[in-house]
């Protein structure tokens, strides 16, 4: 009877720690359970603040995109102007280098003109200076023909 109450004691020892053995483990699954929870809250919670976090610097990166295309659309624009700018006065200049020229042709041939006359007017002066010395020199001649004619007479 010893044995039997040795055996049951042994018994009732090692149920007891198998108890505490399954409630240890029972608390360890329930705490590791709680704790997987609490982690997939936990990794919910930074998976949401990531998605705010990537749907923010997309929203800005398409801003920034759009944006990137339509200066390059302004920039298109404005080299298509500066062209019809450059060109525009690229034909201004040329038409002002042919009225230069014209001018400058007018000018030398109004200076041509403008000799001409004056070498015509200093002809006639000349031809002129000499009509009158020899208008002065036959009225001189006809009033000493004059005198002549009266001394004569008298």
């Amino acid at each position: 009877m010893k044995n039997i109450r040795a055996s049951q004691e042994r018994l009732a020892k090692e149920k007891a720690n198998f108890e505490v053995y399954k409630r240890t483990e029972e608390w360890s699954a329930v705490a590791t359970n709680k704790q997987v929870w609490s982690l997939t809250k936990l990794l919910s919670k930074e998976r949401k603040l990531w998605n705010n976090a990537c749907v923010r610097d997309n929203d800005k990166f398409y801003r920034l995109c759009q944006e990137i295309i339509n200066l390059k659309a302004a920039n298109a624009g404005l080299k298509k102007k500066e062209v019809a700018v450059v060109a525009t006065l690229e034909e201004a200049n040329l038409a002002r280098n042919r009225i230069e020229e014209n001018a400058c042709k007018n000018l030398h041939a109004k200076d041509v003109a403008l000799a001409a006359v004056n070498r015509r007017l200093l002809e006639f002066e000349v031809e002129a200076r000499a009509e009158r010395a020899r208008a002065d020199a036959e009225s001189a001649h006809a009033a000493k023909g004059e005198e002549n004619y009266q001394r004569m007479l008298a």
